[in-house]
């Protein structure tokens, strides 16, 4: 008998609300990310290592010595060596386990990790095949991502008030006025096109939630919140009760899943205002 996993479910899956700024300031996904964005548009399909080899190879390198007559001076020498290959084949999978396409990728199989690299290159390179890159999200999916997080900016912001507690400035979106912005009005088109660079870095890079503000709220929703002014016994708290609900800590939550605790915390408000 199979067990149905008791896991929320996220309803609505969008691809913009995965995508970060990487060091060298591209626009990227995390592969589990992408592998999301996959799942979620083909149902059953999957990526796989379709098979492994190992060669060895003979190779001249350069080795340096240290030269015997003289400490101070180096002696380089050209050597042969074996050097060791792995190629794997990764395969794309439709629902019926059809191979759609095939990829070979190769990487050092001296390093210890060397299989889980070839499945994380050849996965990325795949998916990227496909399409499924920042580069490639709709306006449409753009738009909503930006619109959401500032709609979860101000229930954050009134339900704090609700709650009695002030207004934070993160709670506001490119103001510090203590009154939610409206989003801009650009044209939607390819990411770029937007807005301004800086615009899509500040929201891209920002969460829709301030973490302290939300452990306020969470603290006024317990039976003793005075027991919890400690912001480290709190932080306990409340990390204990992400994990209870939707398996990890609030600030590593996707935007979907950190809306399923605001929900659980708003019903709580309401409850405790009734009572």
């Amino acid at each position: 008998m199979a067990i149905k996993s008791t896991a929320p479910e996220i309803k609505y899956f969008n691809p913009a609300s995965l995508v970060y700024y990487n060091s060298r300031g591209e626009m990227t996904m995390d592969l589990d990310a992408r592998l999301s964005w996959f799942h979620h548009e083909k149902p059953g399909w999957k990526i796989t290592i379709d098979g492994t080899r190992i060669f060895g190879m003979e190779v001249y390198v350069n080795n340096d010595y240290e030269d015997p007559d003289n400490p101070n001076e180096l002696i380089t020498a050209r050597e042969k060596e074996i050097q060791y290959v792995a190629v794997g084949f990764i395969s794309m999978l439709d629902e019926n386990g059809v191979r759609v396409t095939t990829v070979p990728i190769n990487i050092d199989a001296t390093d210890p990790n060397f299989m889980g690299k070839l499945y994380e290159q050849g996965a990325h390179f795949l998916l990227d095949m496909n399409g499924y890159n920042p580069y490639n999200i709709s306006p449409e999916q753009w738009r909503d991502h930006f619109e959401s997080k500032n709609r979860e900016r101000a229930r954050l912001g009134r339900l704090r008030q609700k709650a009695g507690l002030k207004a934070a400035p993160s709670e506001t979106f490119g103001s510090d006025s203590g009154v939610v912005s409206e989003l801009p009005e650009p044209s939607y088109g390819a990411p770029e096109a937007l807005t301004s660079e800086e615009y899509i870095r500040e929201t891209i890079n920002s969460s829709a939630y301030d973490t302290g503000s939300v452990m306020e709220l969470f603290r006024e929703t317990l039976d003793n919140p005075a027991d919890f002014s400690d912001r480290a016994k709190l932080k306990n708290h409340f990390d204990k009760y992400c994990i209870f609900k939707v398996g990890d800590t609030f600030e590593n939550l996707q935007l979907e899943e950190q809306k399923i605790i605001m929900d659980d915390i708003e019903n709580l408000i309401r409850i405790k205002k009734q009572g």
